[in-house]
């Protein structure tokens, strides 16, 4: 993913029409490939559902979807299952014994192989973000360049959460590993110096962060790009402009369920 200088041009009516056509095409082939039972598809439905990119969220189809998904082996889904099926956030009971059925289904996951990071830069950036008497489990890491949208989020997460910010991929890798502890990882995915899924993909290949909560936070939501980073290991998708409480939200969820 490069990063665009300058405001792109506005699109024409007709070029809106046939992207949005194009678009119910693609939610379409998805569907029907999910409801065939078809894994990956189901997990990238249920990530859209949950998180309202088909319109407003639906917790209750996108359990349907993580179900699918899960029981073939997917750990994100199995981790959304865990939390639904905790708190009944889709209107049905709580159910705990079920939800540490699929809390422990997601953490043999975690016995997979994965290399380690390779080691840091000797060169330093030029702030050093350092972070000082922070309690343990309490650290979140924002990744974007603009300061802004950092800001946004920031605002959001400060009262209850130690942030940490990075303006490109490279000071995103280096604050976590300066911070072993971190719990949870915003992201937008169009940076200059190393975006968005290059990040990830290398978190994920690192034995000691790969299993992270990471949350994209974007203004692009299309299907075929939340497919190929979803491969690279989300928890999560947020499109700009999010609501005003969502990060919050985001973050008790991912934080608080599991280190609870």
């Amino acid at each position: 993913l490069s990063m665009r200088k300058g405001s792109p041009p506005k699109k024409t009516q007709a070029q809106r029409g046939t992207s949005m056509a194009r678009k119910k095409t693609d939610i379409e082939e998805l569907v029907k490939k999910a409801d065939d039972g078809n894994p990956e598809a189901a997990a990238n439905l249920a990530l859209m559902y949950e998180v309202g990119l088909l319109g407003r969220p639906n917790v209750k189809k996108a359990k349907e979807y993580h179900q699918v998904a899960a029981e073939a082996g997917d750990k994100l889904a199995q981790l959304s299952l865990a939390e639904i099926t905790m708190k009944g956030s889709d209107g049905s009971k709580p159910d705990v014994k079920t939800s540490q059925q699929w809390a422990r289904k997601a953490e043999e996951q975690n016995q997979k192989k994965a290399t380690s990071l390779a080691p840091p830069s000797l060169s330093q950036p030029q702030e050093q973000r350092e972070v000082k008497n922070v309690m343990v489990g309490n650290k979140i890491i924002i990744v974007d360049e603009s300061k802004a949208q950092r800001a946004a989020l920031r605002d959001q997460l400060k009262d209850e959460f130690q942030i940490i910010e990075a303006s490109n991929g490279q000071e995103g890798i280096r604050a976590l590993k300066q911070n072993p502890d971190t719990k949870l990882i915003y992201t937008e995915l169009e940076m200059s110096e190393m975006a968005g899924l290059p990040m990830i993909e290398k978190i994920r290949r690192s034995k000691d962060f790969k299993d992270i909560p990471i949350v994209v936070v974007t203004a692009d939501n299309r299907s075929d790009l939340i497919a190929k980073v979803k491969k690279a290991g989300i928890h999560g998708w947020i499109t700009k402009p999010f609501a005003e409480d969502l990060i919050a939200k985001t973050a008790n969820r991912w934080v608080r369920f599991k280190t609870s």
